[in-house]
């Protein structure tokens, strides 16, 4: 066969005759079509088109314009058209904006080129306030110089930011095609190089518009990722994958996606050791400004350490998945399963294993979930999005980690990165987990037979019980209690996070009126998953806030809530162990009491700092704690108030950037708050160890909190203990159950400091 070098540096070999249905399969189109599968050879009497079919592949600018002019509008966005060994598939997200004198096109082609130009090639990456469809193909061909696309177009509501769901006003289909054969060579001084642009037509909504494509680039997205770095630490340039070196840039080529790494400053002041609230106050200041607004970035610390974390991905609040963080420091594991030249290594040090932990950060900020926790029912393996303890649990002695890396994404994440809707993967717009499947709002992806992760199988052996209360008003603090037992005969190990951060435990929540939200922390961990073992009998205990979360504030309406918890055993079956229901009633707030307390709580800088434990430099969100804290101390919001205080004041806060700090701590004003919060709980303190230990932040073991309710709780000299019976009282030791209960819960938050060699 012939095969000819094209423009972008595909290949062509003569010209087939190409049908994809709507995944791309072209057996399967073929089948549906009644034509057998090979039917469609080589056509050598056709001449060659002008664009052969490997430089389809990759992104391109779509332009669209009515017969009579758009009304002074302008339509263009993005179309990704996938061209694989027996695959070829089409989607793209479109733009829309009114333009006259008054109000010009959001940017011009030099102001898009320059924003998301990537050296020779760019995307169009446009406002988000303008984003109006996305659309997907549902069947594609590929015959005689033409392409014909049929699609299914998604609408987007501005208003809401959601897509609507309503098939008859919010989902429709349409049809473009376009002439290969006049292709022309595209020249434009806003352009980084010559290039090719294809005229065609496009029918939606019963009106037919000129169509034009411009090809823009071989790969399909493109994000710039900037990177600050610790002093004493390094960004991994290299690392090696069989023999070849390798970087952050290529792994992501080799998805389709284009992102540039530009190390923008080395010499971060280092800190041993950093808090997540440390962390979350430098991604909201410690990023470069792009250079146009509708750019996508995404910000990236090498730091030092995060209690037993190798990464973090923050989702605390909008801009949602800007930032990651990846932790030098952090030691692998003395484990047969490790490579004896690495074990107790800096995970730093070790130039693969680190690339892999940054590369897997930065597909959480695209949106993409690790494969066990995906409804779509992703293999595990060694792909980049497994957890490095699920890579460590596939390596063997002959094999071990990190030889074992596979630097690749899987089918089903490559397939997110380049299709999925811009709001979906884009950094910096919706929530982490929107769009995945069933359990978001987006579009809900295609499915195989297989169906839905719904099916996975339970495990016998292990009973799981989430505790919610009963009732709640709307506004109220709620934490949830989670109980793994082992009700069988034989020992069993199961992940020791029994926490929403983890990745191993969720809650599954039915809202009123609305789909199920897949519930977790603001907070996604990625470590090497520890693990206890439980003797027959023994359970594994952990509290949580579910107040505010990956889904904003959770009981956020009024009505009857229905709630499960799934606790994945991580041991490579895909077994889960599945609560039974539980109902939780959210009701209006009635008395004048509990409007107050839900006015002050239901303020998203509130909600953060009880989903940290700590307010940070906010100002206005310790006000309205210390006025929770002050005239509401006995509810539970106080109660959360008081402790989250606590916890805040017991430590200083660095400014990462200039090393300084700039919150001391206040150790009289933390024991202050930590003996209000317990005189508030009187003589039930197995109620303080739940609030305090549901107040702070999963991946914190050691938070001062934790640390003060260890000493209260008997072990060491009670550091709050004050004159007089009021504060004897609140210094008695707490009842042993209290105790049992604090080491359960603490164990459930990780590894501390205190349990390491």
């Amino acid at each position: 066969m012939a095969r000819y070098t094209t423009l972008f540096g595909g290949y062509h070999v003569a010209e087939q005759v190409i049908e994809s249905d709507e995944d791309g399969s072209l057996a399967l189109a073929r089948m549906l079509a009644g034509v057998p599968s090979g039917a469609h050879g080589i056509r050598v009497d056709a001449p060659s088109p002008a664009v052969p079919l490997g430089d389809l592949d990759g992104c391109w600018l779509l332009e669209l314009q009515g017969a009579a002019g758009n009304g002074a509008v302008a339509i263009r966005g993005s179309a990704r058209i996938e061209v694989a060994p027996g695959r070829i598939r089409v989607s793209g997200d479109v733009y829309v904006r009114p333009q006259d004198g008054a109000n010009a096109a959001s940017l011009s082609l030099e102001e898009m080129v320059d924003a998301a130009r990537f050296g020779a090639h760019w995307y169009p990456q446009l406002p988000f306030d303008e984003y109006s469809w996305y659309f997907r193909s549902l069947g594609t061909v590929y015959d005689a110089g033409k392409l014909a696309v049929r699609f299914e177009r998604h609408l987007w509501n501005g208003v809401t930011q959601e897509f609507i769901s309503r098939e008859n006003s919010g989902k429709d289909t349409g049809y473009m095609e376009f002439d290969l054969s006049g292709a022309t060579r595209h020249a434009d001084p806003a352009l980084p190089q010559q290039t090719v642009a294809i005229a065609g037509n496009a029918i939606l909504g019963g009106e037919t518009y000129t169509a034009r494509l411009t090809k823009t680039s071989p790969c399909y997205r493109g994000c710039k990722i900037e990177v600050d770095v610790m002093a004493g630490r390094a960004f991994p340039v290299l690392a090696g994958d069989g023999g070849v070196a390798m970087d952050f840039t290529d792994i992501y080529r080799a998805a389709g996606m284009d992102c540039t790494v530009h190390i923008d400053e080395r010499t971060v002041p280092s800190d041993g050791a950093l808090s997540a609230i440390e962390l979350a106050n430098a991604l909201a200041t410690h990023r470069s400004p792009a250079h146009a607004g509708s750019a996508w970035r995404l910000w990236m610390l090498i730091g030092s350490a995060h209690e037993d974390n190798f990464g973090l991905m923050f989702d605390d609040t909008a801009p949602h998945r800007e930032g990651v963080c990846g932790f030098f420091d952090m030691q692998l594991p003395d484990h047969p399963r490790v490579s004896g030249l690495v074990r107790k290594q800096k995970i730093g040090n070790v130039p693969e294993a680190f690339l892999r932990t940054l590369v897997h950060e930065a597909g959480h900020a695209f949106n993409l979930f690790h494969p066990k926790h995906d409804v779509h029912g992703v293999p595990l393996g060694t792909s980049i999005m497994n957890q490095t303890g699920d890579l460590m649990m596939f390596a063997t002695e002959e094999l071990p980690f990190p030889a074992n890396i596979d630097f690749a994404f899987d089918d089903h994440s490559r397939a997110s990165l380049i299709h999925s809707p811009d709001p979906q993967v884009a950094p910096g717009w919706k929530r982490f987990g929107w769009g995945h499947g069933s359990l978001a709002s987006g579009v809900n992806e295609p499915v195989d037979a297989a169906g839905l992760l719904a099916t996975r199988e339970e495990c016998d052996g292990l009973d799981l019980v989430v505790v919610l209360p009963e009732v709640a008003y709307r506004g109220e603090f709620v934490k949830a209690e989670f109980t793994l037992t082992n009700a069988g005969s034989q020992p069993r190990t199961v992940p020791k996070g029994l926490n929403l951060s983890g990745g191993n435990l969720r809650l599954l929540v039915k809202p009123p009126h609305r789909e199920l939200d897949d519930v977790r922390d603001l907070i996604v961990a990625c470590g090497d998953r520890p693990a206890v073992l439980l003797e027959p009998g023994q359970s594994l205990h952990g509290v949580a806030q579910v107040f505010y979360t990956n889904t904003g504030f959770t009981f956020r309406h009024t009505g009857r809530y229905q709630v499960s918890a799934e606790f994945d055993l991580g041991d490579g079956s895909r077994n889960v162990v599945r609560s039974q229901l539980c109902t939780i009633v959210i009701r209006a707030p009635v008395t004048q009491a509990e409007r107050r307390i839900a006015h002050l709580s239901l303020d998203a800088a509130v909600g953060k700092a009880f989903a940290f434990g700590d307010f940070g430099v906010d100002e206005a969100a310790r006000d309205r704690l210390e006025v929770l804290a002050r005239e509401f101390g006995a509810s539970p919001n106080g109660v959360a108030a008081t402790l989250a205080l606590a916890n805040s004041l017991g430590r200083d806060m660095r400014d990462l950037r200039t090393g300084r700090i700039c919150r001391k701590a206040d150790s009289a004003g933390a024991a202050g708050h930590f003996t209000a919060a317990a005189l508030a709980h009187g003589t039930d303190q197995v109620e303080l160890v739940r609030m305090a230990m549901a107040i702070v932040a999963p991946t914190e073991p050691d938070a001062p909190v934790v640390s003060m309710l260890d000493a209260y709780t008997g072990k060491t000299p009670h550091a709050t203990a004050a004159s007089g019976d009021r504060a004897g009282a609140a210094g008695v030791e707490l009842a042993g159950a209290a105790r049992r209960l604090f080491k359960q819960c603490r164990r459930s938050l990780g590894r501390s400091r205190a349990d390491q060699p």
